[in-house]
């Protein structure tokens, strides 16, 4: 059974509990929202990792994880919930100026840039505590 009705978007018509509604002329194709969820879920992650130095001299570095989000996600979130983490975690007055390094499509290189950034931070004498966060 089909019902159909003229809204502010044009005919609605509703068939079997799906909405189409058709503007312009054109009435979506059977694949319209199939291919628009495809697309959603195939989209390439952002690659990150995050790091926090204490201060006032940042002689202890924490380390995230490198994690994947999706590109839309607000990246202020993603550093105040690694600084929430420390802070709970591993130091209390740890609470504030994580910086979260990224984006990146390519996992692998972000895996090589936290490597590289925590061997410069052991060699320029600093404590690395790498953790198991991942946002």
């Amino acid at each position: 059974m089909v019902i159909t009705s003229r809204g502010p978007w044009g005919l609605i018509a509703v068939a079997a509990g799906a909405v189409l509604v058709m503007a312009a002329g054109r009435a979506p194709g059977p694949t319209d929202a199939a291919s628009g969820a495809a697309q959603e879920r195939t989209a390439a992650p952002d690659f990150y990792y995050c790091t926090l130095a204490t201060r006032p001299y940042g002689d202890t570095v924490y380390v995230s994880r490198v994690f994947g989000v999706s590109p839309d996600t607000y990246s202020v979130g993603i550093q105040n919930a690694f600084a929430s983490y420390v802070s709970a975690h591993f130091d209390p007055d740890a609470m504030a100026g994580a910086n979260c390094l990224g984006p990146n499509r390519d996992r692998d290189e972000m895996v090589n840039r936290r490597m590289d950034h925590i061997a410069e931070r052991r060699r320029a004498g600093k404590q690395v505590v790498v953790t198991r966060w991942a946002y």
